[in-house]
């Protein structure tokens, strides 16, 4: 990911790098399920106690998912104490300035528009 895309600040490998030294923890049924994964999201350990293998097919993958997403929003918290806000802007967000630059530029081309409009009709009166 060595792109530097409109609306994200300081991509290329070093950040990834520091991502990927990111980890967050979760667990689920008890402590029986543990899923650690790095920043970027990926599962980087998973345990499941031989306990867990006597709960149902459903309940522990309910038990996994669990885990995982704790261990999702432990990393979630850890980045958002380390990146500043300002590094990733929302797609939203950058489209919206986008349309209320065109606006305004629109807006300029016609207010330019009207003044030379004006100077030329001043221009023909004297």
């Amino acid at each position: 990911m060595n792109d530097e895309s409109p609306g994200r600040a300081g991509t290329g490998p070093d950040v990834e790098a520091q991502l990927a030294s990111v980890r967050g923890e979760g667990e689920a049924a008890a402590g029986l399920v543990r899923v650690t994964v790095d920043g970027t999201s990926n599962l980087v350990g998973l345990v499941i106690e031989p306990k867990a293998m006597r709960l149902a097919s459903q309940d522990l993958t309910e038990a996994v998912l669990a885990a995982f997403g704790a261990a999702r929003s432990a990393v979630r918290d850890q980045l958002s104490t380390l990146t500043p806000t300002y590094a990733v802007v929302p797609s939203e967000v950058q489209s919206a300035v986008e349309q209320l630059r065109f606006e305004a530029e629109r807006r300029l081309d016609a207010f330019t528009q009207t003044v030379d409009d004006l100077t030329t009709r001043l221009d023909r009166r004297y």
